[in-house]
């Protein structure tokens, strides 16, 4: 009977041995696919940042070179770029939110990486709880920015920065927010002393 359980105990971990190994590897291909998601949405999204900016600045470059004076042409050209940098802003939103969905599920992928390869060699996960809590996955920001600005000198306070509240990324939804405010004001600025006109008339 004892060596039936002995037996049986032995093909247990044996199996389990085998799952864990090809859980190992299929979350290792699995964090490989992420990194390369969001490597290639980063590059996507600042060639759609680039591509609106590019439009925004050829309009603006119109505008000035056409006339230096406000002329209907100028509340045709503004309203044009309103309707871009609203579409601008979405894409600039969407993008940041995809991002920060990347972000979560590499860390995801990661702390369930690492518990199963502890698992693998007969540890208990909880007992590296610690370990797997402090881990700086791909893509984790926030932890490591702020261990380096606390030994951060003066000429690296100079030289470098991460802005806490508007990031790199953040600013692919800002500058088009800012555009967009710009472009409505603007378009107001024109179109309020038209309808005052048409009710006073």
């Amino acid at each position: 009977m004892a060596v039936n359980d002995s037996k049986d105990k032995i093909e247990e971990d044996e199996l389990s041995e085998k799952f864990y190994d090809a859980l190992s590897d299929f979350l290792l291909e699995d964090y490989k696919q992420k990194i390369a998601y969001l490597t290639a949405h980063l590059g996507r999204m600042w060639t759609r940042f680039n591509f609106f900016l590019t439009a925004e600045v050829a309009l603006l470059a119109y505008l000035f070179t056409t006339s230096r004076e406000l002329t209907p042409i100028t509340l045709e050209v503004a309203v044009i770029e309103l309707i871009i940098s609203v579409i601008w802003w979405e894409f600039g939103r969407q993008d940041r939110f995809l991002v920060l969905i990347y972000r979560e599920q590499i860390k995801d992928t990661t702390e369930r990486l690492l518990k199963a390869e502890l698992r693998k060699k007969g540890e208990d996960d909880k007992k590296y709880s610690d370990l797997v809590d402090n881990y700086r996955y791909t893509g984790e920001t926030e932890k490591t920015a702020d261990d380096l600005e606390k030994n951060a000198g003066l000429w690296n306070r100079i030289t470098q920065n991460r802005g806490k509240h508007l990031s790199i990324t953040r600013l692919a939804a800002f500058v088009p927010f800012l555009a967009m405010v710009l472009w409505l004001l603007m378009v107001l600025y024109f179109l309020i002393p038209k309808v005052r006109s048409y009710y006073n008339s």
